[in-house]
């Protein structure tokens, strides 16, 4: 019998050997799954910044290599209600023989690159967020000729006379009339201009000529006439246009930009008081005009640059339009998602899945809003279905539950 104070040992229990022992910690396939979903987690994160990337390479002339490039991005955005040309997004540089990554901060969507560098022709070209897109560069050619204007005399009979137009601005359109500025260079004594180092083949080419008190001018480039004698531009003569924005409390004019529709190029800086000159307009025109910068709560009323007669454009508070599209056609009536709304001259903007919509920057009034649904059958010609609908709004107002029905 144990004794006082002594210690009682317990007899030592041995361990059956041929029983694995208890786990411990994390078991490996827990560490494999996770390891897995990790990787799958980063490919993913990787996959979509991939996406969101556009590489750009460049092939110099004839398949030979390329210099180093300077890149200059630009929104495609070629619309009659927008500035022309647009404010460009950035700029890169593309090393000799490179690649070049960038993002959706210089191509969004679509935009237009122009390129230019040593020994090639300056040119543009049309990119896509996601995708690459290779830069084909060609020897640079010189656009020359002569800007004139045209006036008429008397001598036995109506005859033409053509005067040199001096410090006219002749710019190289990459794009057409609504692209994006190449090069340009003022007129000299004699009214001929010439600008080197352009790529003349690729894509649309127009030359915009802006000259005091003329009337704007896109001419397509002629290439024929240049390697003959050049590309005569032939102005006709077109007084300014004064006129005046006026704006409520808050609003800055001299913050703002005046537009000519249809006419890009064409544009005016109102002063502090809102006067303005609108310059180089054909005299047969009256073009609507365009206030461009305004905050969202404000929109400028229709106006008409009307021949003889001082334009002034009102600026006043707008109004909201909410509303669903739904289809007519089935009973009841279903929402449209993805139907193409907008009133008037106003930008169209896309109903969502529930075909719901909301316009801003509506002029008060009696407006028209329209609704457009485009449906692709399988092997067929798209399908374009409209419904419309005539709505009151006063300044200020946010009018909703509004229904447009396609039919």
């Amino acid at each position: 019998m144990p004794t006082a104070g002594s210690t009682i040992k317990r007899p030592r229990r041995l361990r059956d050997r041929s029983t694995p022992p208890p786990p411990t910690g994390v078991p490996p396939v827990v560490w494999v799954v996770i390891v897995c979903l990790m990787a799958f987690g980063a490919w993913r994160a990787w996959h979509s910044y991939e996406q969101g990337r556009t590489y750009l390479t460049a092939v110099g002339p004839g398949g030979g290599a390329a210099p180093a490039l300077e890149l200059t991005f630009f929104p495609e955005r070629f619309a009659f209600t927008a500035p022309s040309p647009p404010p460009p997004l950035g700029s890169e540089q593309l090393a000799a023989g490179g690649t070049l990554s960038v993002g959706q901060e210089l191509v969004p969507e679509r935009a237009v690159v122009r390129y230019s560098g040593a020994g090639v022709g300056t040119g543009f070209t049309f990119v896509e967020n996601g995708k690459r897109a290779t830069i084909t560069l060609e020897p640079p050619v010189t656009v020359w000729g002569q800007v004139v204007e045209t006036r008429p005399f008397w001598w036995f009979g109506w005859r033409r006379d053509y005067v040199p137009v001096v410090g006219a601005k002749v710019i190289v359109m990459g794009g057409g009339e609504h692209g994006i500025p190449l090069a340009e260079v003022t007129t000299g004594p004699d009214g001929a201009y010439e600008i080197e180092g352009i790529a003349a083949t690729r894509g649309p080419i127009a030359l915009r000529v802006l000259a005091a008190d003329h009337a704007i001018v896109h001419a397509p480039l002629d290439g024929p006439a240049m390697a003959v004698a050049g590309q005569v531009v032939r102005l006709q003569r077109a007084p300014p246009r004064r006129g005046r924005l006026l704006c409520p409390e808050g609003c800055k004019p001299d913050e703002l930009l005046i537009l000519a529709r249809g006419l890009p190029g064409v544009e005016a800086h109102p002063d502090a008081d809102g006067n303005f000159l609108l310059h180089h307009v054909p005299e047969e025109l009256e073009p609507r005009l365009l206030v461009i910068g305004l905050p969202e709560h404000l929109v400028a009323k229709p106006t008409v640059a009307r021949l003889g007669v001082a334009p002034t454009i009102e600026v006043v508070t707008a109004a909201v339009v909410r509303g669903v599209v739904l289809d007519a056609r089935v009973s009841p009536p279903v929402p449209l998602g993805g139907t193409l709304v907008w009133s008037g001259e106003s930008a169209a903007i896309r109903a969502d899945a529930d075909g719901r919509f909301e316009l801003r920057q509506i002029v008060p009034g009696t407006i028209d809003i329209t609704a457009q649904h485009t449906y692709q059958p399988k092997n067929r010609k798209p399908i374009v279905r409209h419904g419309s609908t005539v709505a009151t709004v006063e300044p200020g107002q946010e009018l909703g539950d509004v229904v447009i029905e396609v039919q």
